[in-house]
């Protein structure tokens, strides 16, 4: 929640108009619980978007999540169905999450947006790519590399918020 990279999301969405909220995974900070290896932290994302939709009045939400995020974001998003939009950052498509991978993804949750370092050692270029060709037959998906950029983004918050707004047809603020 915390992190510089899920703060830039939270700035770039914002500024466009739309509510956001930012939450900790169970067991994280000051958070009840303890890690599931991804189980319970879909219902994380379950309860946070109820949570959303309750004080927004929204039925239809933007997914944004970052590293393990996108994982436990995108399983909870496709049992849901009424994402309107889904933000992946820093995907962690070359390494297993605790024996895990993104093969369960078999189409995009909503329109997606793949924003990812094109130095990320948990995502390379090539698997981003290849997870975005497998994808795109069934729906929409946009990657957006950036110049230079590690798995957090260092150095390149930026970037990121550009290619965040670029992907997302933003306007600069």
């Amino acid at each position: 929640m915390h992190s510089k990279v899920v703060h830039t999301v939270h700035r770039v969405l914002d500024r466009a108009g739309h509510p956001t909220l930012r939450f900790n995974f169970r067991g994280v900070g000051t958070s009840e619980g303890a890690y599931s290896c991804g189980d319970g932290e879909v219902e994380d994302v379950g309860a946070a978007a109820s949570f959303a939709r309750a004080r927004s009045g929204r039925t239809e939400l933007w997914l944004a999540g970052f590293s393990f995020g996108s994982y436990v974001g995108a399983r909870w998003a496709l049992r849901d169905g009424r994402i309107a939009r889904f933000v992946a950052l820093g995907m962690p498509v070359s390494e297993d999450i605790d024996g895990r991978t993104f093969d369960f993804l078999d189409r995009p949750p909503a329109p997606m947006l793949i924003v990812q370092g094109d130095h990320d050692r948990y995502g390379s270029r090539e698997a981003v790519l290849a997870l975005a060709e497998r994808l795109r037959p069934r729906g929409q998906v946009d990657v957006r590399f950036v110049a230079d950029a590690d798995h957090f983004f260092t150095g390149r918050l930026t970037q990121l918020a550009a290619a965040l707004r670029d992907g997302l047809g933003m306007e600069e603020p």
